[in-house]
């Protein structure tokens, strides 16, 4: 503290409590005081709104969006990479119950790349089958999540890749399966999304 308080409080000054205050939009100046603070905001009022504040020291504050993309595009900036399932060895999008099946992703690397993280979304009406791990010597780590299989590789050489998802469909219904993604973890510049599918389970 004796090292960090002379750049951000002039000699003499007297230190008064921080306070952050959020106005504009609909709603009312909202003041802050307590740290760290988190506050949620419609698209219209983060349009209208200012930050400000009072009081000695520095603030710090950070703003991120989230929204659904109901019809994402394929990207292809250093990764392509494409989803299928198959079930009794033939691609399919229609499967049936009680029958084992595989979602595969199936990975172009243009370029030599290293850290890279895939992230295979499954669909709902599945569990898993028996969980594979270190399906290709690049693998490094494998995880099952809720909804989905993230698969990290230290290095990636230029190449074809597939990864595979052992699914048992349990549920019948139609199911929307998100795009498969890659991505250097530490240059996201760098990255592929894949195609949507629909799955129909019978």
């Amino acid at each position: 503290v004796q090292q960090l308080l002379p750049s951000v409080v002039k000699v003499g000054e007297k230190i008064n409590p921080l306070q952050v205050q959020l106005s504009g939009g609909s709603s009312a100046t909202q003041a802050f005081d307590n740290f760290p603070e988190q506050r949620m905001i419609s698209p219209q009022q983060a349009r209208q709104s200012n930050i400000s504040k009072t009081g000695s020291g520095p603030a710090f504050v950070s703003y991120y969006q989230q929204y659904w993309d109901e019809q994402p595009q394929v990207e292809d900036a250093g990764f392509e990479i494409q989803s299928n399932i198959y079930q009794n060895g033939k691609a399919n999008t229609s499967i049936t119950t009680g029958t084992a099946a595989q979602l595969t992703a199936n990975l172009t690397v243009d370029k030599d790349a290293d850290y890279v993280k895939v992230e295979v979304p499954v669909p709902g009406g599945c569990s898993y089958g028996p969980k594979v791990f270190g399906e290709i010597h690049w693998e490094t780590h494998r995880e099952y999540r809720r909804d989905r299989v993230v698969i990290y590789c230290e290095h990636l050489p230029a190449g074809n890749y597939n990864f595979t998802v052992p699914l048992e469909p349990r549920f019948a219904g139609q199911y929307h399966i998100n795009p498969a993604q890659a991505e250097m973890m530490y240059i996201p510049a760098v990255h592929g999304i894949g195609n949507t599918l629909q799955l129909m389970i019978e």
